[in-house]
């Protein structure tokens, strides 16, 4: 492997803030549409069907005092009869960040959303699909990709690495090499290995393997396949899997331990945890959580979230002072 390769102060600085801050609920809520406390059940449910969304807020004297969704309206009544309250759900300021929303997401869902005061938005499940999530969990999967080669080229320096991967797999990396040296890139070997590549690597070294503590090699594939799953997704921009959650969580969870090992060197500290310590960290949250690969899950502390129903709020910025549409006449 080359030396790990890492970035200047500037850019670890940038990392952080992105990762950290940059991306907040307020850039994946969306506006409630409401309804007047007084408007009969029955229209409630006309306007979700119209609408094609999960949830109504419900407004009393002009500000928002709840919600309902479609399984509310199977009653007669008035909205005012069967809203529910907002702090039965994560509740979350505009300008918590990603990590926050991620979190509150696994408790339960919808997470509502206060806007200038008032508690106006909400944040399902579905919003991990939308485009600055995602971008924010790219970022995460590229991280953790760059401290998977990082271990590795602390391990296997030297190209020691190739007795660890498959004759057809090392072939097809030296092509890879080969055809970006053409195109005067500069790069090494080890640059095309794919990510799948650096899992097998780790998981085949004795030494690496030992350390991630995982109780079987299966166990090991299936972490780094949820892994390498998200990333695909994200990377060609295809459907998020509908049992990546926890995966997300995990990454969530793990952050701030992975930052802090991309920023050990921009620290000066001599020592500190290493990329190979970051790798089973995240590895560590996955199984502290029980989490059943086949997608069912129970974080410890929190309830599973019920099933949303289908449909998403309608798009429309947080920004400024929220603006209900007019609740259907009586």
């Amino acid at each position: 492997m080359s030396a790990p390769k890492h970035s200047s102060p500037a850019t670890k600085e940038a990392l952080h803030r992105i990762l950290k801050s940059a991306f907040t609920a307020k850039d994946v809520a969306d506006l409630l549409p409401s309804v007047d406390a007084q408007t009969p059940i029955s229209q409630a449910r006309q306007l979700l069907q119209e609408l094609g969304c999960p949830i109504l807020g419900v407004k009393e004297h002009g500000l928002y005092v709840g919600w309902l969704d479609a399984q509310d309206t199977e009653r007669s009544g008035t909205c005012r009869e069967i809203l529910r309250p907002f702090n039965e759900r994560p509740i979350l300021h505009e300008s918590a960040p990603f990590r926050d929303v991620v979190l509150a997401l696994a408790q339960n869902s919808p997470v509502f959303v206060t806007v200038m005061g008032e508690t106006a938005a909400a944040i399902c499940p579905c919003d991990l699909q939308d485009a600055p999530m995602r971008m924010w969990l790219f970022g995460l999967i590229t991280l953790m990709e760059t401290l998977m080669q990082r271990a590795l080229s602390g391990q296997l320096p030297e190209g020691q690495w190739q007795a660890y991967i498959s004759p057809g797999r090392l072939r097809r990396a030296q092509e890879l090499y080969a055809e970006r040296l053409r195109r005067h890139e500069e790069i090494t070997l080890d640059d095309c290995l794919q990510f799948s590549d650096k899992a097998d690597i780790l998981l085949r070294y004795p030494a690496t393997s030992n350390a991630l503590g995982f109780p079987s090699r299966r166990a090991g594939q299936d972490f780094f396949s949820k892994l390498e799953m998200l990333r695909n997704c994200l990377a060609h921009s295809q459907p998020l899997p509908q049992d990546s959650l926890p995966t997300i969580v995990a990454l969530a969870i793990s952050l701030d331990i992975l930052l802090e090992v991309e920023a050990t060197p921009f620290l000066g500290r001599a020592a500190g945890p290493t990329p190979l310590q970051a790798v089973k960290s995240l590895a560590d949250r996955l199984q502290e959580q029980n989490i059943d690969l086949s997608g069912r899950h129970n974080l410890p502390g929190t309830v599973t979230p019920p099933p949303t129903p289908r449909g998403k709020l309608p798009p429309k910025t947080v920004k400024g002072k929220p603006v209900a549409p007019p609740a259907p006449s009586p």
